[in-house]
């Protein structure tokens, strides 16, 4: 008798002790995570900024087809600057720099703000962060969708409106270029943030 209320003790105490545990890892989780949208987020903040002012600079001294062949240059370089502790790529599923193209699980997200933005939700409203854990590790991903200013269509726009400079430029520097025809308020790609985790 008394033995299978020490045995029930002992189990008790050891689910409470595995509630605990699994309460404060995911406690942890959700610190980290928390702390990675933060840092992510402030990166998206920096790479926008970076090549908007590389963008603008460009679009004044040379206009579209300076802007295209600065883009080419510079968004790599502007970009891998800001790659440290986490790294940071622009994606789409309509590429213009083949070397963005997305993975499965960047594909996968944007074809879910795709599906978002048609049911109403505003592409800058579009974001998703998610902890991965696969046999390389852990890791913690965040993506936010680009949504298509007004000014992007210069570029991005309607190609019947572009000019025979621009479009030769384009042809030139991106020969599978699927980045074109876009409208106002849709998707234009999204900034994909990742970090691994130190188990």
């Amino acid at each position: 008798m008394l033995c299978n209320q020490h045995n029930k003790l002992i189990k008790f105490l050891i689910s409470i002790f595995g509630v605990l545990i699994l309460s404060y890892a995911c406690a942890d989780d959700s610190v980290q995570q928390d702390e990675f949208k933060q840092q992510a987020s402030a990166t998206i903040k920096q790479l926008a900024t970076n090549l908007k002012k590389e963008l603008s600079n460009s679009m004044q001294a040379g206009g579209p087809v300076a802007a295209v062949k600065t883009c080419n240059i510079k968004a790599p370089e502007i970009t891998e600057a800001l790659n440290n502790k986490i790294t940071i790529k622009r994606t789409s599923l309509r590429l213009r720099n083949p070397n963005n193209a997305p993975d499965a699980w960047e594909r996968q997200v944007l074809n879910s703000f795709e599906k978002k933005l048609a049911e109403g939700t505003p592409a800058d409203q579009l974001i998703h962060i998610e902890k991965l854990n696969t046999n390389a590790g852990s890791t913690f991903r965040m993506m936010k969708a680009i949504p298509t200013q007004g000014i992007c269509l210069t570029c991005h726009g309607d190609k019947q409106t572009m000019s025979e400079d621009l479009l030769s430029t384009l042809q030139q520097t991106y020969p599978n270029d699927l980045a074109t025809d876009y409208q106002v308020g849709q998707i234009r790609g999204a900034f994909s943030v990742t970090q691994t985790i130190d188990n």
